[in-house]
């Protein structure tokens, strides 16, 4: 593969999983939005006491756990998942050592 050719495919990997998570986020504070609406509409038809019954018996969403890997380069091993990339080699890097090795020209 050309060096430009993997520099393609790495960036559109890095792109496509940064999408994904700012997905993930927008999903995380509509469905937010959506139980305050629902817990305004229920108070309002039932009353502040009947409401915080039914908030003690509701389950929250506190948020989507995020995966880490250890980057092969430099050690760190508090990379989330979202913001690594496996090159050819199979070694999985960060975007900081995966920056310097672009600037590097070892590609």
């Amino acid at each position: 593969m050309l060096r430009a050719e993997v520099e393609e495919k790495l960036e559109w990997e890095t792109q496509a999983r940064i999408e994904l998570e700012n997905q993930l986020q927008a999903k995380g504070k509509q469905l937010a939005a959506s139980e305050t609406k629902r817990r305004a509409t229920a108070e309002a038809r039932t009353g502040p006491d009947n409401t915080r019954r039914a908030e003690e018996q509701r389950i929250e969403i506190v948020g989507v756990p995020v995966k880490t890997v250890t980057c092969d380069c430099c050690g760190n091993g508090d990379v989330p998942e979202n913001r690594s990339v496996r090159i050819d080699s199979g070694q999985v890097f960060c975007s900081d050592c995966l920056q310097a090795l672009r600037q590097s020209n070892h590609l």
